[in-house]
């Protein structure tokens, strides 16, 4: 066996060790390996073969040479993916996922699935699983490749559109332009003709007063020369006529006096256009659609048998302000009819409001837990604060942000909640037990209770927790994650059950040498326009489909990985896009209708 310095790679080999024996870098030395034990799955020298068959308790082992050694590992794939220099120690049946002890401590100290690797230490992978995901591999990878091309040509086409928009500026500026022009031309023309008879008017005044002063000099001078002679006949007729000229140029200068005048000129800019200026900040907006990938579909079209998830995503839903320490905990979500989205936080007492691209944009802190939210009208939704015992309205807009409008006090603890074109509907539970359904008007006021009697010594809910209501607003459908796990559809009307639908088993599990325990979470339901139930339970069965007779119907997400924790669940028809709240995440599932080749 070639002999190779300490993280010397090669080109084929990537970043794979060199075989050393494991023992002697346990003491901080390196020593090259010629066996490998199969048992303790480590590599020896020499030396420490021949200590390894001396021992009782290691005699019996098994260990190969040359070919038959297996490839040392990568050295990343045994150090933990967030801290680098800590060996994992764990795996994670929860998450699948193999963990430091740190890791463990602090992202996996609830989840009841970590086993110590060591378990793992005699057991072989076959080959069969690597084959099998080699191939998941080769098909992720073909599936990138064909995105890449559709990505480069959706590159080409934006880049097209840009051409678009700008040569349309281009022209606009330009129409604008010539309008102006157009405006500014008139305005000159206007003034030009302003002008020329103001000048006209100024320059006849200037002729009569230099002949009137010329004519005046004159007859001055006459005067003058008139007195000089001392002839009474020719004074008397000089100063009758001077007299005469004197009065009749004071009138004509009065006339002039009278006409005269100063002309202001200035521009006045009409109203419509100063008000046109003020409103117009742009000459336009760019405008961005986003088309999805798939087509719309309604939430009754993902019981065909040939729809695909063909797109899923994990989106953060974390903002500056949250609890550090703690994760968030999204319990209720519904998706506005613009295509945002807004999530209850539980644990940070918060409203969330997230774009269509489930991008966090706005929150707002509540003086209590949010459970579930329901959309009102465009402008309005409403949420559940059951620990307060109170409804509160939110007006919200992905641009505005929330505001918080007016509230509802309850005399009971409120969790889930539907609104119908009349009323709002909540249930109500005591954490658990003595659950009941209250409707009530859109201004508050208690129309009708639905559930036992108070003289009647069972229950009809434990934990009603959430609801949803049929198209037509006259059904309820209730689901109770409690120990009975139901799905229930009564009429709204007089309260008369139609069905009760007991779920798949699901929660936490825990498997002892006596029994399995489970404990269950809340879990949401939506309706389709056919009245079939959506029940996310996030399990092997993720979601269970509940036909309008109470039949088990469908799984959805049957192959998805076992979700921790996943409360709600929200259905966008645009883009065919299916949200489902993981504590400070939430994830969408996009599916597409596929064509089945027979």
């Amino acid at each position: 066996m070639t002999h190779r310095k300490k993280n010397e790679t090669s080109e084929t080999e990537l970043d794979f060790v060199s075989r050393t024996c494991d023992p002697c870098k346990f003491e901080n030395t390196e020593s090259t390996a010629q066996g490998f034990c199969r048992t303790c799955r480590e590599y020896l020298c020499e030396k420490c073969e021949k200590f390894h068959k001396k021992f009782q308790a290691t005699r019996s082992h098994k260990i190969v040479h040359g070919i038959l050694m297996p490839k040392p590992v990568q050295a990343h794939m045994k150090s933990c993916e967030f801290h680098r220099n800590n060996p994992v120690e764990y795996y994670c049946k929860d998450h699948n996922d193999v963990i430091c002890a740190e890791c463990k401590e602090l992202k996996h100290k609830i989840c009841m699935g970590v086993v110590s690797l060591a378990f793992f230490q005699s057991t072989e992978t076959g080959k069969d699983k690597f084959d099998h995901v080699t191939k998941k591999l080769e098909k992720t990878i073909d599936d990138f490749k064909n995105v890449l091309e559709l990505r480069k040509l959706d590159k080409e086409d934006l880049d097209k559109q840009k051409d678009t928009c700008q040569k349309r500026i281009w022209e606009l500026r330009a129409d604008f332009n010539t309008y102006l022009d157009n405006l500014e031309k008139e305005l000159h023309e206007e003034l030009n003709e302003i002008h020329a008879e103001e000048t006209k008017i100024n320059k006849e005044h200037e002729l009569i007063c230099e002949k009137s002063v010329e004519i005046l000099e004159g007859s001055l001078e006459t005067v003058s020369g008139v007195v000089k002679t001392e002839d009474p006949v020719a004074a008397f007729a000089t100063y009758t006529k001077a007299n005469k000229k004197v009065n009749e140029y004071r009138r004509v200068l009065k006339d002039v006096k009278r006409d005269a005048r100063t002309v202001e000129i200035k521009l006045v800019p009409a109203k419509e256009l100063a008000e046109c200026m003020q409103k117009m900040i742009c000459l336009g907006n760019i405008q961005t659609l986003i088309v999805p990938k798939t087509y719309h579909l309604k939430l009754k079209e993902l019981r065909k048998e040939n729809m695909r998830v063909v797109e899923t995503l994990v989106h953060s839903v974390r903002m500056p302000g949250d609890d550090e320490k703690h994760d968030c905990e999204v319990t209720g979500s519904t998706f506005l009819q613009d295509g945002s989205l807004v999530v209850c936080d539980k644990h940070n007492y918060k409203v969330k409001l997230l774009d269509r691209l489930f991008i966090c944009k706005h929150s707002i802190k509540l003086d209590g837990a949010p459970w579930d939210v329901a959309e009102v009208n465009t402008k309005w939704i409403v949420t559940t604060l059951p620990f307060a015992k109170k409804l509160v309205f939110l007006q919200a807009d992905v641009d505005a942000g929330l505001l918080k409008g007016r509230s509802i006090q309850t005399d009971r603890m409120c969790w889930g909640i539907a609104v119908t074109a009349t009323d709002i509907i909540v249930s109500c539970h005591d954490n658990p037990g003595n659950g009941k359904i209250h409707i009530l008007d859109k201004r508050g006021h208690a129309k009708n209770v639905l559930g036992a009697k108070a003289e009647e010594a069972s229950y009809i809910f434990d934990l009603p927790s959430y609801l949803a209501v049929s198209a037509d607003g006259e059904k309820l459908f209730i689901a109770d994650g409690d120990l009975k796990r139901t799905v229930t559809c009564m009429s709204k009307k007089n309260g008369e059950i139609i069905y009760d639908y007991s779920v798949s088993p699901f929660g936490y599990s825990k498997t002892t040498n006596i029994s399995e325990y489970q404990n269950p979470w809340s879990f949401k339901i939506i309706v389709d326009e056919e009245d079939h139930v959506f029940a996310n339970l996030g399990d092997k069965d993720m979601i269970q489909v509940i036909t309008d007779k109470g039949l088990k119907d469908k799984t959805l997400l049957r192959n998805t990985e076992k979700l921790f924790g996943p409360h709600t669940m929200s259905y966008r028809e645009t883009d065919a896009c299916l949200v489902i709240g993981l504590w400070d995440q939430v994830q969408s599932f996009r599916f597409k209708e596929i064509e089945i080749k027979t």
